[in-house]
């Protein structure tokens, strides 16, 4: 399904294949992600990050799909780390029957050792259980940020709509 003046699909995917076994995606994405970040006004290397999950729904016979119970979703769930600027620096996905907590390791570990700079992480309630997790092995704080008990219906958190606008 790609545009019309694109090469055939096959090509794409060897060139796409090849890219990702060399490391070259991963260049042009570091690359882009600090020039972006430089022309926003802001150091080139974050020292902050937002953690979010998001189920989503999969066709009937896809591979690796689950239940999540909490959102009431068959099929897959991607856990993404972005920057302050919602750029993704991180992102993984599995089945949604794993919790969140396992899912946020997994993104976390993928993160850990290449970003020097970052120091806090802000995330939702449902990460509480991966605090001492985060400090202990990754040596960063992460931050809960919660709505306030008595609110009804969706409310703008400070920081983490940043991940909310990326997923959309």
């Amino acid at each position: 399904m790609l545009p019309h003046n694109f090469p055939a699909w096959q090509t794409v995917y060897t060139y796409s294949r090849n890219w990702k076994r060399t490391g070259v995606r991963t260049q042009l994405h570091d690359t882009f992600h600090s020039a972006l970040r430089m022309l926003s006004g802001r150091d080139e290397e974050l020292s902050a990050a937002i953690l979010d999950s998001q189920s989503v729904k999969t066709a009937g016979n896809a591979e690796d799909k689950g239940d999540d119970a909490g959102k009431k979703v068959v099929g897959r769930k991607r856990h993404i780390l972005v920057d302050t600027l919602g750029l993704i620096i991180g992102i993984v996905v599995h089945s949604a029957g794993i919790q969140d907590y396992d899912g946020a390791q997994q993104v976390l570990e993928q993160v850990r050792g290449k970003r020097p700079r970052l120091k806090l992480i802000w995330a939702d309630s449902i990460y509480r259980h991966v605090v001492e997790w985060t400090q202990k092995h990754c040596g960063w704080v992460l931050e809960i940020v919660s709505r306030a008990a008595k609110t009804v219906g969706f409310k703008v958190l400070p920081r983490r709509w940043v991940v909310e606008r990326t997923f959309g």
